[in-house]
């Protein structure tokens, strides 16, 4: 008998749709994945990462879940996840999906489209990529990355935190609306001697804390690409002690000096994010420049002997401090990660120059204070004459402190953070709730400004998540008021996106950075 090679083919393709498509039941006792096993044959099952996949064909050294078109097919969660997929339209066969990343519920399940198409069941097509378990009504907490550097769209899944209550009308859809159109708007190449910036609020210049904000979200969005472009420009302008200068013209001349603390410790943290989330194998070592970046600023950004936390590499300490940089949980994983436990001696040292410079009424902190929380800050022995109200108010700065602190409730369940939480919370509730809130108030809540802004609502709204005195009700209002608050300036802008990430869940860590 003549051997037909063409039939052979056909015959082991067909063999190998069935089994992609067939699914056995899924073993959560599967043997866990590993990078140096061979997995001949077709349908194997293994399980990672507290998923349970299948293999499609023959591989070696594929991670599951790295790439939708590779060779492993996600079948199960075994840790009983369960994503909310409200606001997420039902499979229409009669419909056709042309964007790819495209998300669909189809028979209780989450998928999303890897091309055109029309007429293709998502539980029998290699088009429809599963993304897990799906219960109704929209709070979306999965989405689709926009990986293009890497080639591929992951899906990007919030959780809730460890501790606080998490607004049950979030959806993250609201999350990729507003990220979609802030990179539309805010991001550019132009004057740019490496990779991309972001505009500030003159829609020119670009400043340090811009950069990292844009890295906190192209970092959790799971956009490598524009991550590592960020990133190529924040190192195109590097200080004396090698963070990047705090401001830079439109043409990439430098017109302010040296760093800005809260954006290095930004930039540091989410550079431990993208190596959890795209590894460090690529053209940057996110670990190895994460470590750097920390050490510099245990160097030059934290004031010897008192543990103070200076607002920049070449000033500050005891005389003058900024509160709203203060972000007890980075350190806690700074420690972690670097073994360094000076970075725990920083973080008790917020919570003490906090707890001396707030209103115990209010919970409300000026914008700059001393070490030992008198006001007003002194710079070389004056005011600070070029901040508002001489840096003594709740004001533009200050403002960030609730979302930096309820990080530290949010994800360790710390005392301290609750404390300041539940006072600013509290605070917020008996002066009107989120549609009363105004942008600037004296420390004793009493309001000498009266915009409307996300800078302000925001950051309330986060404080409320990591309050043990605020309902349920309260703080689906403060997401209710966050996305309906919008102001179409870079500040207010930025603050309202990154609120939205902590508000569905996305501004999380790994489990590799929690212990402590």
């Amino acid at each position: 008998m003549k051997f037909n090679h063409a039939i052979f083919t056909l015959i082991v393709t067909l063999l190998s749709f069935i089994s992609v498509f067939a699914g056995g039941t899924p073993n959560c006792n599967a043997e866990g994945w590993s990078s140096r096993t061979s997995y001949k044959e077709v349908g194997t099952q293994i399980t990672y990462e507290g998923k349970v996949y299948e293999n499609k064909w023959y591989t070696k050294g594929d991670e599951p879940g790295s790439d939708d078109s590779g060779p492993w097919r996600l079948l199960a969660f075994c840790d009983n996840t369960v994503l909310k997929c409200d606001g997420i339209d039902e499979y229409d066969v009669l419909k056709i999906y042309k964007e790819k990343g495209t998300q669909v519920v189809y028979n209780g399940k989450l998928y999303h489209n890897l091309w055109y198409t029309k007429g293709k069941d998502p539980e029998s097509s290699d088009v429809w990529i599963f993304d897990g378990p799906c219960s109704g009504g929209a709070t979306a907490n999965a989405i689709t990355s926009n990986n293009s550097a890497a080639g591929k769209r992951t899906p990007i899944f919030a959780k809730p935190y460890p501790y606080g209550i998490m607004p049950t009308n979030a959806k993250m859809s609201d999350v990729k609306e507003a990220y979609d159109k802030w990179k539309v708007k805010y991001v550019t190449s132009q004057g740019c001697p490496a990779g991309k910036r972001v505009l500030f609020d003159d829609m020119k210049s670009t400043v340090s804390e811009g950069m990292a904000y844009g890295l906190i979200v192209a970092g959790y969005m799971k956009d490598q690409e524009l991550f590592d472009d960020l990133y190529r420009y924040y190192r195109s302008y590097p200080d004396p002690w090698d963070m990047m200068h705090w401001k830079i013209d439109e043409n990439g001349k430098r017109v302010g000096d040296n760093a800005a603390t809260d954006a290095d410790e930004d930039v540091a943290f989410m550079l431990l994010i993208a190596h959890h989330n795209f590894g460090s194998n690529g053209s940057i070592n996110y670990m190895q420049e994460a470590h750097r970046i920390i050490k510099l600023m245990m160097a030059h950004m934290v004031e010897k002997e008192t543990y103070i936390l200076k607002p920049g590499d070449a000033w500050g300490g005891s005389l003058n401090t900024n509160i709203c940089y203060y972000v007890p949980a980075y350190y806690k994983i700074f420690a972690h990660v670097t073994g360094d436990q000076d970075w725990i001696k920083v973080a008790d040292k917020c919570y003490e120059i906090i707890f001396k410079a707030w209103n115990p009424s209010t919970g409300l902190v000026p914008d700059w204070c001393q070490g030992d929380g008198s006001l007003p800050a002194l710079n070389g022995g004056k005011p600070l004459d070029w901040a508002k109200n001489q840096g003594r108010t709740y004001y533009y700065d200050a403002t960030r402190t609730p979302w930096r602190i309820a990080k530290d409730y949010l994800w360790f369940g710390d005392k301290r953070a609750l404390m300041y939480c539940n006072t600013v919370t509290e605070f917020v509730k008996k002066d009107g709730g989120f549609a009363a809130i105004k942008d600037g108030y004296n420390l004793d809540g009493t309001k000498f400004s009266h915009k409307h802004t996300s800078a302000f609502v925001g950051p309330f709204a986060v404080g409320a998540m990591a309050s043990t005195t605020a309902s349920q009700q309260f703080v689906n209002e403060g997401y209710t008021e966050n996305v309906n608050t919008f102001n179409d300036v870079y500040y207010n802008d930025m603050m309202r996106l990154i609120v939205l990430m902590n508000q569905t869940g996305l501004y999380n860590i790994p489990d590799e950075y929690k212990g402590l």
